[in-house]
């Protein structure tokens, strides 16, 4: 069954590399980068750094600059709410005059239920595509199966990892942003891009009884004016089945086209003694120039440290 369904996907995959490379892109998260980067030094190995990522959007089949949705632990973490807003803010990109004439939008992603197969990236969709100032008419979102998960956005990670190579040491955020954007497009993502996206999960009855379990999803689908999900659970049904999965209170409100989620206040920050420890231990082997942005990077006692725990 496991080999029947990843030839499957990968039969799609390549299907719409060909067909629909205009409009179809994978999405993936790189492994993170620690900040700053100076591998030569024993210093930089044994102490916490910044954590740094990179959501990736690449279009399959096409020699386009991938877009690259990068923020640091500082910003933002990599709960749910925090990778859903790189989807939309990559979608609202991607939406403007980069996918032709098309209205439509398909996006290749893994299996990853902390950032890819989750409610709250369901809602976030949900939201995204019947709101009024987006030209979609449609996004769908496709699953590869796990162990099967090559696609193009790993090609455009591999260009990064060699980018940082060869430039050999990364003090600051910024050399971060000009390492991607040699090989890519780079978007910055600001505190205002972050939203409070709910994990909206309906509990009546109907929602139930018809909204399929996550794992049996391999593609699922979210129309203008619909505030309903459309599944498959095969990539070969012809058909998609429908099914209601938000809450009563904000599917009325997505039905208007009402926000249901408001931007982030301020940066999250880093622990204070993370940030003391970057500038006491490394901050002395970089130029005066990059000691800056450690100074005046925001720091905070009461968050985790994502260099020991998941946020």
């Amino acid at each position: 069954m496991h080999k029947r369904e990843y030839k499957q996907a990968r039969i799609h995959y390549e299907k719409d590399r060909s067909e629909n490379s205009h409009c179809a892109f994978s999405v993936d998260m790189e492994k993170v980068l620690l900040l700053p980067h100076m591998p030569q030094y024993k210093e930089a190995i044994f102490t916490r750094r910044l954590v740094t990522f990179n959501e990736t959007f690449a279009r399959l089949g096409s020699d386009s600059a991938p877009l690259a949705i990068i923020w640091h632990e500082a910003i933002a973490g990599r709960k749910d709410e925090n990778v859903s807003s790189t989807w939309v803010t990559a979608i609202r990109h991607l939406a403007q005059g980069r996918i032709g004439d098309s209205r439509e939008i398909i996006l290749w992603a893994d299996n990853c239920s902390a950032q890819n197969k989750c409610w709250t990236l369901y809602t976030a969709l949900c939201s995204l595509i019947n709101s009024p100032d987006l030209e979609l008419d449609t996004i769908t979102v496709k699953y590869l199966e796990p162990g099967h998960t090559f696609m193009s956005a790993d090609s455009f990670h591999h260009k990064v990892e060699l980018s940082i190579k060869q430039c050999g040491q990364l003090h600051t955020y910024e050399d971060f942003v000009g390492v991607v954007e040699k090989v890519g497009t780079a978007v910055n993502m600001a505190c205002s891009d972050f939203y409070s996206w709910p994990r909206s999960y309906g509990t009546s009855n109907r929602c139930k009884t018809e909204r399929p379990l996550l794992e049996k999803v391999k593609v699922i689908r979210f129309q203008r004016g619909s505030v309903q999900m459309e599944w498959k659970s095969e990539h070969n049904e012809v058909s998609f089945r429908s099914a209601p999965f938000l809450r009563q209170k904000d599917e009325r409100l997505i039905g208007l086209g009402v926000p249901i989620a408001f931007p982030q206040n301020e940066p999250r920050g880093i622990g204070s003694g993370k940030k003391n420890d970057i500038i006491r231990k490394l901050c002395r082997l970089m130029s005066p120039r990059s000691r800056g942005f450690w100074a005046d990077l925001p720091s905070s006692d009461n968050v985790a440290d994502l260099n020991r725990e998941f946020d």
